[in-house]
């Protein structure tokens, strides 16, 4: 019923944040790569991104995020960071909390 997409820019984003975030600092090196190999092994599709749409939004790490719906042709990115990415909004992309994609998705009611 949904599928889960990624490109490199966006996996090498991800590895970033958890390694700058201080509540994660005691993950170990080994536990950040399975982490991501993780989330490499349940995306559907691994996606080269041949067409950038820079600048998009206030952030230019949350336009990696919204290249990557534009070009899988999502129809949501499930995001707490709907302010930064409410540009996705001019391509018909909702963007949704976890919660609100699984009301959305029929698994909550």
């Amino acid at each position: 019923r949904w599928q889960t997409n990624l490109s490199a820019a966006l996996v090498l984003e991800y590895e970033e944040v958890i390694r700058r975030q201080p509540s994660l600092s005691h993950l170990t090196e080994t536990e950040i790569q399975n982490i991501l190999e993780d989330l490499c092994s349940i995306a559907i599709r691994h996606h080269r991104l041949p067409f950038r749409w820079r600048p998009l939004g206030s952030d230019p790490d949350d336009d990696l995020v919204l290249e990557l719906a534009i070009h899988s042709a999502a129809d949501f990115i499930i995001s707490y960071n709907k302010r930064h990415l409410s540009a996705a909004k001019r391509f018909g992309i909702d963007v949704v909390t976890p919660i609100e994609f699984l009301e959305k998705m029929g698994e909550l009611k």
